[in-house]
């Protein structure tokens, strides 16, 4: 029997974001089918997002990528680099001298440690900013004895630098000497392996990151979390133990890792992950913070090259940002 047709409102309509993955007969009113280039404002509305705001239109240089430099006086300094070239500066470009090993693709991971900037590839000898002189230069021109990993991966962390992948071993993490990132020869310098860890099957290492006074180390399989016998904030690897192993989930691209202080996101074979950490319970919860979409993000990613991938995180705008080419 038909009944009295009756007017309803909506308050906030699309306040709890997109939702792909649900049937839309089913789906909350507080959902969005479809928003492009929307985000929820203060009030709780959908709105539109900020647009592109160019640095700099002129040189016809193709960047790759890019890194702050923040010297140990606070300066900042924007080192960019093309697929042959390293430059600084933002809305003029001008290239920095380069004493390292030529390259013809610049995909290159990037820390700062010690007044230095770092910067590696799969394959390459890493290389290093030097900015007294203003060069870039490999890790071997600073005169250690052992050539140092080619790694793909390079993080920055707890006074040290540390690296993993290289084209032949692909398990093992390496740490350079206390505040000296071109040392992996002497001193506290060191490396572990992770093929004893990882006893349900091999895996390949992807990327790194630090949290809470932990090294986390995101294979493509598993995630396998380091920490020492302090329990501070500060990792020495002299008493690196092994914390936990997640199996079943890990990175699949190098660049979405992005630490946002209270946690790590990253990008998994199912969506955009989250790896928070309950203190007092010792364990390390997941969240899939892409689930209302999850279907259609897998599906692009799949048929990506994962060292495309990009993210970035705002701490000001307070958002993850996934970049799919």
């Amino acid at each position: 029997m038909a009944k009295q047709l009756e007017s309803s409102s909506v308050a906030a309509p699309g306040f709890y974001g997109l939702n792909t993955q649900e049937s839309s007969v089913t789906l909350a009113a507080g959902f969005a089918l479809e928003a492009n280039n929307c985000v929820i404002d203060k009030y709780g509305r959908l709105g539109s997002r900020k647009g592109w705001s160019y640095i700099t239109t002129s040189g016809g240089t193709a960047l790759e990528g890019g890194h702050e430099f923040i010297d140990i006086d606070g300066v900042s300094t924007v080192i960019s680099w093309s697929d042959t070239t390293f430059y600084k500066g933002t809305t003029t470009l001008s290239a920095i001298t380069d004493n390292s090993t030529a390259f013809t693709t610049g995909n290159f991971d990037s820390a700062t440690l010690n007044d230095q900037a770092y910067f590696c590839q799969r394959g390459q000898e890493p290389r290093y900013y030097d900015p007294v002189g203003d060069t870039i230069e490999d890790l071997s021109n600073a005169g250690n004895t052992v050539s140092p990993p080619l790694a793909n991966v390079c993080l920055s962390a707890y006074g040290r630098l540390w690296l993993a992948d290289t084209n032949t071993n692909k398990t093992t993490v390496y740490w350079s000497d206390l505040l000296d990132g071109t040392n992996f020869d002497t001193g506290t310098a060191g490396s572990i392996d992770l093929s004893s860890i990882l006893v349900r099957g091999n895996d390949e290492i992807v990327a790194l990151s630090a949290h809470t006074g932990r090294l986390i180390v995101f294979c493509k399989r598993n995630i396998v979390i380091f920490g020492d016998l302090d329990g501070d904030t500060v990792l020495d690897p002299v008493g690196m133990r092994l914390v936990e192993v997640i199996r079943g989930v890990g990175c699949i691209a190098r660049d979405s890792i992005q630490a946002t202080g209270i946690d790590v996101l990253f990008l998994s074979t199912s969506g955009v992950m989250s790896l928070g950490r309950l203190i007092q319970e010792k364990s390390q919860p997941m969240r899939d913070l892409s689930k209302n979409v999850r279907d259609d993000l897998v599906n692009i990613v799949d048929n990506l090259d994962p060292t495309t991938i990009r993210s970035a995180y705002s701490e000001k705008e307070a958002f993850y940002l996934l970049f799919l080419p």
